[in-house]
């Protein structure tokens, strides 16, 4: 599973999240980016999209940033920033992330969802290109 990573360096708790992800990254194809405009645009060899995001943005302006790049909307995202009044809000769950975490908090609750979205991806079945599920083939 591809997890593209992208940890703001105006983040001021970018040192807290890297300390509580160490142990879980291991089992994540991590792609780390440092600029915001280019997440999500590298893809697997394969073709397919990548399963996810963890995005630690420094301040709104980086938001607005990331509202601009067509790529983060593909991806099952995990958005960290230190804004709470509701616009910004508002625009943030405009990219349909899986959450939003408010950055003054303890990680610990990001490391377990990015363990189920893992989990979870790994449970799902996956299809060959021109397969179909029977789902789609059954006569109603």
């Amino acid at each position: 599973m591809q997890l593209h990573l992208y940890l703001s360096s105006h983040a001021e708790s970018r040192a807290q999240l890297k300390e509580v992800l160490k142990g879980n990254l291991e089992q994540f194809n991590v792609i780390q980016y440092t600029a915001l405009e280019n997440v999500g645009r590298v893809l697997p060899s394969n073709g397919t999209r990548p399963d996810a995001a963890l995005i630690l943005l420094g301040n709104k302006a980086e938001l607005l940033q990331l509202l601009e790049n067509k790529f983060i909307r593909n991806l099952k995202s995990i958005l960290i920033f230190p804004e709470t009044d509701p616009e910004t809000m508002q625009r943030a769950y405009a990219l349909s992330p899986i959450t939003i975490c408010h950055s003054d908090r303890d990680y610990e609750d990001v490391a377990s969802i990015l363990e189920h979205v893992r989990t979870r991806t790994e449970a799902a079945p996956t299809l060959a290109p021109n397969q179909t599920s029977n789902f789609l083939n059954a006569e109603t």
